[in-house]
């Protein structure tokens, strides 16, 4: 008996199974007309269907959707409620999560990670992160500094830094959130830190209340700062979706307990 499942495409019913993972574990919904390797890691919740491709050690977790033409291989992972779709390539290091959509004929590759949404159709999209390996790149003879952009960078952190401490006296947060210990794990400035120790007093957060307590702040620079550090440290998200922004408490506990 042929299984089936209806992954809310529109085409209804479709054959379908469910992925074994590398490790033995019963994965995600595979519709049979897509092509997912054995080494490939599909979790219990994530679906992939269409004609769409999972080669290699790519890992699809949480709530992402990979379906369409599209395609994730190497060592890219694809979470939180993502789609890739249409002709979309995602591959080597490349992280997406959150709302992310990527799709057209977008191609992500090199060490990315991003929650955006890109249809990008030249062929070439890569945004470099930290990277703990060490760079085979050759580096220019000399570098030039924008000297006023590096002066205002200084102000803003303290700035932030004294906001921060005016938001703790007016709203009196739980004195948990004050008692972490400043020589972060996650190699962030006190004034990052401060942020994160706000946003891990809640489950969720709405971009107006952001703004409000990050007034004059790149919010969304802040926030992909943070979750650098988080994904370099761990390769987990601390901060997932868009609006309402969505903060992974629990990780928090973990690394500060």
């Amino acid at each position: 008996m042929t299984t089936t499942f209806d992954f809310g495409d529109g085409n209804g019913e479709v054959p379908a199974h469910r992925h074994i993972n590398p490790n033995g574990s019963i994965g995600g919904w595979v519709a049979n007309s897509a092509n997912v390797e054995k080494t490939a890691c599909i979790e219990i919740e994530a679906l992939v269907f269409g004609n769409s491709t999972i080669l290699d050690n790519a890992r699809i977790y949480d709530k992402a959707q990979i379906f369409g033409d599209a395609k994730v291989t190497n060592n890219a992972k694809v979470g939180g409620k993502a789609k890739v779709y249409d002709k979309a390539h995602i591959c080597d290091d490349v992280h997406i999560y959150g709302m992310a959509k990527i799709y057209g004929e977008a191609r992500l590759f090199g060490i990315l990670t991003t929650n955006q949404k890109t249809n990008k159709t030249d062929g070439v999209i890569a945004i470099p992160i930290k990277s703990k390996k060490k760079s085979t790149v050759s580096r220019p003879k000399s570098l030039r500094f924008d000297k006023t952009k590096i002066a205002n960078i200084k102000i803003e952190s303290k700035n932030l830094s004294a906001m921060l401490n005016a938001i703790y006296e007016q709203d009196n947060l739980p004195t948990e959130a004050l008692k972490t210990n400043n020589s972060s794990v996650l190699n962030l400035d006190d004034a990052h830190l401060e942020i994160v120790k706000i946003l891990a007093t809640r489950l969720e957060w709405e971009r107006d209340d952001l703004q409000t307590i990050m007034k004059g702040m790149m919010i969304d620079g802040v926030l992909e700062h943070i979750n650098d550090a988080f994904l370099d440290y761990c390769e987990e998200a601390f901060i997932e979706s868009d609006d309402p922004i969505e903060i992974n408490v629990q990780l928090y506990k973990e690394i500060f307990k």
